[in-house]
């Protein structure tokens, strides 16, 4: 009895927290149009291929948790955890030959989201890291389509928000800058000296149809690289441009 009476008891904090804006946990399933382009500059001869892909299927899941707002605390409720994963069905490449190469594309994201003091309900900072791969084929010239597979990890920092525009509608938005840590094995034996840096942003909207809010947005991730090339370099490259772009469709459960 005891034990159904604080679970009852957490459930109503949790709609409490949010009715003011603070829900205690926000789960989103969902699937993803993705596309890639990657570009270099100052290819002094010509060695490397540029990559395009316009769209492929995928799949995503997203979810943030408060605990501290079960309990109605108002600093408590502040600090959440969030994840993140997704896969995309790329079709295959082809190298130098014209032989298939497949593609594998996925990544995944853990960190803490802390919501600011603000008149908005919703508005906060995000920390986390991240993680991003791209192959294509091995990580070896002849097999890869002379594109070097990435294996990105990165430290995010950023902000985020959600902006309520009457009952059921809201929308989303963020903005970050990743630390890029790691490009992978493959890019360091193209580049040596390589560094990267990226930036990503996202804007999205959310309709409350009842138990569930559909979701729509558009996301975009751009990694900036400096090759810093020196004489007898296998590839002298100045710097590459990649872009990642995606539309998704979801539904979510908020409380």
């Amino acid at each position: 009895m005891r034990r159904g009476a604080w679970t009852l008891a957490a459930w109503l904090a949790g709609a409490s927290a949010a009715a003011q804006g603070r829900p205690w946990m926000d789960v989103e399933l969902g699937l993803q149009a993705s596309g890639r382009h990657l570009r270099y500059q100052d290819d002094l001869f010509g060695r490397l291929n540029t990559y395009d892909l316009a769209a492929a299927p995928g799949v995503y899941g997203r979810a943030a948790f408060y605990p501290g707002a079960l309990g109605g605390g108002r600093f408590a409720s502040m600090v959440g955890v969030t994840f993140a994963v997704d896969g995309l069905f790329a079709p295959a490449s082809r190298d130098a030959d014209g032989a298939p190469v497949p593609v594998r594309a996925w990544g995944y994201a853990a960190g803490l989201r802390v919501r600011l003091p603000s008149p908005l309900p919703d508005v906060g900072l995000d920390v986390g890291y991240v993680a991003q791969r791209f192959t294509l084929g091995r990580s070896t010239p002849t097999l890869d389509a002379g594109v070097p597979n990435v294996g990105a990890q990165s430290l995010r920092l950023g902000l985020s928000g959600r902006f309520g525009l009457g009952r059921r509608v809201a929308l989303t938005g963020r903005a970050a800058w990743l630390a890029v840590l790691d490009t992978g094995a493959a890019p360091a034996r193209y580049f040596p000296r390589q560094t990267v840096s990226a930036v990503e942003a996202a804007a999205g909207v959310a309709v409350d149809i009842g138990e569930v809010e559909v979701r729509a947005g558009v996301e975009y991730r751009r990694y900036f690289s400096s090759m810093h090339p020196e004489p007898g370099d296998a590839y002298v490259v100045g710097g590459a441009v990649d872009e990642y772009m995606a539309a998704t469709v979801g539904f979510a459960v908020r409380r």
